[in-house]
Formats: C-alpha cells, sequence, structure tokens
C-alpha cells in the first residue's frame, strides 16, 4: 500500500492504515482523522540532473554518426555487423570523447567485459581520466 503522505510504499500494521510510520506521515494522520485534510503527496526527484540530460543529448548524437559511420564490429578480424557501442574508458568523463568509442557486435562486446586483463592487452579497456 502507498502513504497518502509521502507515497512510499509500506505494509500496513493497523486496519485500514493509509500513512507510513514517518514523523511528518504521523502528523499527517492525525489531521486526516481529525477533518483537516493538509497532506501533500511528496515531488518527485529527477532521475537527471539538468546538466546530465544537456550531456545526454550530446552523447545520443555523437553515438549515433558513430555508429552510422562504423557498421563492422571493430574488433580484430570481425566481420559481423556492429550493434553496440563500446566505452574504452569509463563513461563518466568520457562519456562523449568519441576518441574511447569502439562499434561492435553483441558477441565482442560481452567477451571484452568478460575478458578484462585479455581486453587490457590489446587496448580494448583503457583507464583515461
Amino acid at each position: 500500500m502507498k502513504c497518502l503522505n509521502c507515497g512510499i510504499k509500506f505494509k500496513p500494521t493497523k486496519f485500514l492504515q493509509k500513512f507510513c510510520n514517518n514523523d511528518s506521515c504521523k502528523t499527517a494522520e492525525y489531521n486526516y482523522k481529525k477533518g483537516n485534510v493538509t497532506y501533500t503527496k511528496s515531488k518527485k526527484i529527477n532521475t537527471f540532473s539538468n546538466k546530465m540530460l544537456i550531456e545526454q543529448s550530446k552523447y545520443r548524437v555523437l553515438r549515433d554518426e558513430y555508429m552510422n559511420s562504423h557498421t563492422k564490429c571493430e574488433f580484430h578480424n570481425c566481420h559481423n555487423p556492429s550493434n553496440d557501442l563500446h566505452h574504452k574508458a569509463k563513461r563518466g568523463k568520457n562519456l562523449c570523447n568519441v576518441s574511447t568509442f569502439m562499434a561492435v557486435c553483441r558477441k565482442h562486446h560481452i567477451w571484452i567485459h568478460d575478458n578484462e586483463i585479455e581486453s587490457k592487452r590489446m587496448g580494448y579497456l583503457i583507464k583515461k581520466n
């Protein structure tokens, strides 16, 4: 059941319980029982910050351009069509760094992450700040 005040799911301990046991929700429950319906549902927290949303929109454009220009898997001796974009370096600061992009097929993308030592030796995983 969801709390009428904060919207958090909780397991009721009393019959017809409508509020969870947070202090602010107990106050809302008291007002609810008195007939003063003053509870408000809390605001939804954004999944991404505004800065990250801008970065993501830039990344999508770069990713699409890269994948359209690299239609074959870039793994050594593979001629399969590429359908994944692998980041050689961690995505954080390198999210829009095209030099760390690598178009690969699904099979080799899984292989790269399952075989980290070999992938580092071959240059498919790098540490870049």
